[in-house]
């Protein structure tokens, strides 16, 4: 081999060899910040989790809250019910009771002096009528001789007459 062509195939190798080592080198940089960019990934992933693992937690907590506030929700309105009827059946009941007690008869007789019966529950109000409806149906007047009961006020003068001594 002529040592021309030695000395351009020496030096074609030591650029070959120079360009190896410099790409060598840009693939150890790049090494290294992928081997950076993993850990500082890593490290988000590890604190994303931690944060994940926590949400998670407190959502478990708050559907144990919701829950319980959905069952005493539901019971209070079980009981809210359940008092309306006591009341109503109170109601009844004393409505009843005072009306099996009085003996009315048409208005005008001396058995009248009974006035209406009054209510257990003051703030319950029922509509004008409804008592002398109730008597009606219970059979304890005659259809044409049902009276009906006015809003609070002034007692009305044909009841005045008839139970003054009741109406104040």
């Amino acid at each position: 081999v002529p040592p021309e062509e030695a000395q351009g195939e020496l030096r074609r190798t030591h650029l070959l060899v120079e360009h190896l080592v410099a790409e060598i080198d840009a693939l150890g940089e790049a090494q290294e910040r992928y081997r950076t960019e993993c850990e500082a990934q890593r490290a988000s992933s590890e604190k994303l989790e931690r944060e994940l693992a926590k949400l998670q937690a407190d959502n478990a907590g708050l559907q144990h809250k919701v829950a319980r506030e959905h069952e005493i929700r539901i019971a209070a309105q079980e009981e809210k019910l359940r008092l309306e009827r006591e009341i109503e059946i109170d109601s009844e009941r004393h409505f009843n009771s005072c009306s099996s007690r009085s003996s009315l008869s048409l208005p005008g007789s001396p058995s009248v002096a009974a006035s209406a019966p009054t209510m257990p529950y003051p703030n319950l109000h029922l509509p004008p009528g409804s008592y002398g409806t109730a008597f009606a149906s219970l059979g304890k007047l005659s259809p044409q001789a049902s009276f009906t009961l006015s809003a609070p006020g002034p007692p009305s003068p044909k009841w005045a007459a008839l139970a003054p001594a009741r109406m104040h």
